[in-house]
């Protein structure tokens, strides 16, 4: 071990620096933004919205409480006062209701799922029916007319939180944030109308949001964009991390608006592979455009008693309210006609607060020549080996050896030493766990902060051989030629084939419910 080593000296050097810059330029990439100082021109709406979440992130506000009932009431006096004419839309479910929307999944008789379900509320801390066996939901709409246009851009995220935590997070940070960017707006002019909708029961399973649009099938033909803030954590970096499909031009427009924007387009990809969802799920599901937006560092505050006030990162917070304000701004001025697009786009992070975006196309293009240029090199270096090379070792060392290497190239190296790639790979988890470090340790969760150590050392162990082998292999000159010639292609597999959308949609479930629209007075 000590001769190699002593050998091998500079690999293993080299193999600690790129570990360590692609830690330290991944873990910078997650970060969201600094918030403003005090006496700054954004800190007055900043230390507002700060204000409204602390008011309104008391305690645990589920949907039916006489909690949600204070904040609903809150939330209302807000936007009257903007000079505004919020609308309170009401519905009403049943547990026949709910167990309607279930038996199609159940396998059991319905006496069976309503006893389940009788449990399972019981178990969360749900108490959701009045003494009529009913439970009130209500959404809050709001309208900022253009002149001249119906058509807008909708805003919208949920002021229900689990009966497990106040939900400064998830998602009363986003609710403050749109209300902010609402004031901001209420006196302006703009050519594009904007909706801002504050749903009731995502919590339950998205009803506010389905009720909506089944409600209002006339504003199909007039919102050309949905935007959605929630909530995975309570900590980090906004992550755009799901959108429709053809996906360009509406990334691109949020690229424009200088957001510190994080976002990678195999997100999208994985996110519709997992169960969860969003209100933006029944948006998408309707044949809307949108994006959604989350955090998700400190997940382990998420449905948590301390997903609370003093928990929620400041910086995240600020993050919130920076990209709502923006795009509201561009919203009411943006070409909507603009937002159509037939290509989805192949984006990532270069380096913090940058984003790089190509179509899908484009990027074929590119990693197709690229993919022949990395067989010519392959067959080049045989060429070039074989006088010196016997031929069995020259095959296996060639034909196996270096296509492995330039995928550990693409997969360790670049985006660790650059942190070009930083949320992809090797840097998207060694810059997460030492995120989640460093939170567990502000927040004193020492077992978590001892996980993360032992995940994140582990990964760093696996990183540096990796390197010394690359340097073994190739060596020094060959591996600066390789890099380059077989970056794209890998690239390509890694961003644009995870990243390219599918047209297919959850299957939603329909629920027969009462519903009332109320004038807010």
């Amino acid at each position: 071990m000590v001769l190699l080593i002593r050998k091998h000296w500079l690999a293993l050097m080299i193999g600690f620096v790129v570990a360590v810059a692609g830690i330290v330029v991944g873990y910078a990439q997650l970060l969201p933004p600094k918030a403003p100082l005090r006496g700054s021109e954004d800190y007055y709406a900043y230390s507002m919205m700060l204000s409204n979440v602390e008011r309104l992130a008391q305690a645990p506000h589920p949907s039916g409480s006489d909690e949600l009932a204070g904040i609903r009431r809150l939330i209302l006096d807000e936007i009257s006062g903007m000079g505004l004419a919020p609308v309170v839309e009401r519905e009403i479910y049943t547990l026949s209701d709910f167990l309607d929307m279930d038996m199609a999944y159940w396998n059991g008789t319905r006496e069976e799922l309503e006893e389940y379900y009788t449990k399972e509320l019981d178990r969360l801390g749900y108490t959701l029916f009045d003494e009529k066996g009913e439970l009130e939901l209500f959404n809050i709409f709001a309208k900022l007319d253009a002149p001249d246009s119906e058509k807008g851009v909708l805003f919208v995220s949920h002021y229900d939180s689990t009966p497990g935590g106040p939900g400064a997070a998830d998602d009363m940070v986003a609710v403050c944030a749109l209300l902010e960017a609402m004031l901001d707006q209420a006196g302006k002019p703009r050519i594009n109308s904007l909706y801002f909708l504050i749903t009731d029961g995502e919590e339950l399973g998205l009803l506010g949001a389905r009720r909506f649009i089944e409600s209002h099938p006339e504003l199909r033909d007039k919102i050309e964009l949905v935007v959605n803030f929630e909530a995975r954590g309570n900590s980090g970096g906004l992550l755009m991390f799901e959108t429709s499909v053809n996906d360009y031009t509406i990334v691109k427009q949020y690229k424009k608006q200088n957001l510190h924007p994080i976002s990678f387009s195999m997100a999208p990809a994985v996110y519709r592979l997992m169960p969860n969802g969003t209100d933006l799920s029944e948006f998408l599901q309707a044949g809307y455009r949108g994006m959604n937006f989350a955090a998700i560092g400190g997940s382990e505050h998420y449905h948590m008693p301390t997903d609370d006030f003093e928990h929620l990162d400041k910086d995240t917070a600020w993050h919130y309210l920076l990209t709502a304000k923006a795009f509201a701004d561009m919203a009411a001025f943006m070409d909507l006609s603009r937002l159509d697009a037939n290509d989805d786009g192949v984006y990532f992070p270069f380096f913090p607060g940058r984003l790089v975006i190509m179509t899908a196309t484009f990027a074929r293009v590119v990693a197709g020549a690229l993919f022949v240029m990395s067989v010519l090199w392959i067959v080049w270096t045989l060429r070039r080996g074989k006088a010196n090379t016997p031929k069995p070792a020259r095959f296996l060392r060639h034909s196996l050896w270096y296509p492995l290497v330039v995928m550990a190239v693409v997969l360790f190296v670049m985006p660790s030493l650059l942190g070009i790639f930083g949320l992809a790979v090797f840097s998207m988890l060694a810059s997460a766990l030492c995120y989640e470090l460093t939170s567990s340790l502000r927040f004193r969760s020492l077992i978590m902060a001892l996980l993360y150590a032992l995940l994140g050392f582990s990964l760093f162990v696996v990183c540096v051989p990796c390197v010394v082998v690359l340097y073994m292999a190739l060596y020094l000159p060959s591996l600066i030629v390789g890099v380059p010639i077989g970056l794209l292609p890998v690239l390509y597999l890694s961003f644009a084939g995870l990243g390219i959308h599918t047209d297919e949609k959850t299957q939603g479930l329909q629920l027969s419910a009462s519903h009332d629209v109320a004038r807010y007075e």
